[in-house]
């Protein structure tokens, strides 16, 4: 379900700091990552491409196309913007971000035991005091699936957002 974005209270004195409430600002990221990961095996057990695959070995290159360096690692990642899953709480859109792959749960621990699997989430912070609390129902689903969640969490977001792997 779609919340609408917390906005602080009307007409409170100037200066006045809100406290509590969700992240401002999210992005995620679903990652697998391993020495001998096959990107295209993993988009189609998943079911979905990804915006970012390489195998261990392949060029990395930079936007412009310049050489960076050989890939360390096989990596497949699909990157969500806070546009594309419009949840006011990070951990709905990556419960709904679930919904976009396969529900087969045993085709995710065919990929999930080989290689490393994670949500990478970046937070960040435009008040001192903000919470994010995950489900039983997300845990399950991550759990049954052998992918882990991880939070980075960057403070002063409003002067530049950072980059999140």
């Amino acid at each position: 379900m779609l919340s609408p974005r917390s906005e602080p209270p009307s007409g409170v004195p100037e200066g006045s700091t809100w406290f509590g409430g969700p992240m401002p600002w999210f992005s995620i990221t679903l990652r697998f990552m391993g020495d001998t990961l096959d990107p295209d095996e993993v988009t189609k057990v998943l079911k979905h491409s990804p915006t970012t695959s390489y195998r261990k070995g392949d060029d990395m290159l930079r936007p412009d196309g310049t050489f960076i360096r050989a890939a360390r690692s096989g990596r497949w990642s699909l990157k969500f913007t806070p546009e594309s899953l419009p949840f006011e709480d990070c951990c709905d859109a990556v419960e709904h971000s679930l919904a976009l792959f396969t529900e087969d749960v045993e085709a995710w621990r065919s990929v999930t035991t080989l290689h490393s699997a994670d949500f990478f989430i970046g937070l960040g912070l435009d008040t001192k005091n903000r919470g994010i609390e995950i489900s039983p129902r997300l845990m399950l689903l991550l759990g049954e699936r052998g992918v882990k969640i991880g939070f980075d969490v960057y403070s002063q977001i409003a002067e530049a957002a950072p980059t999140v792997p």
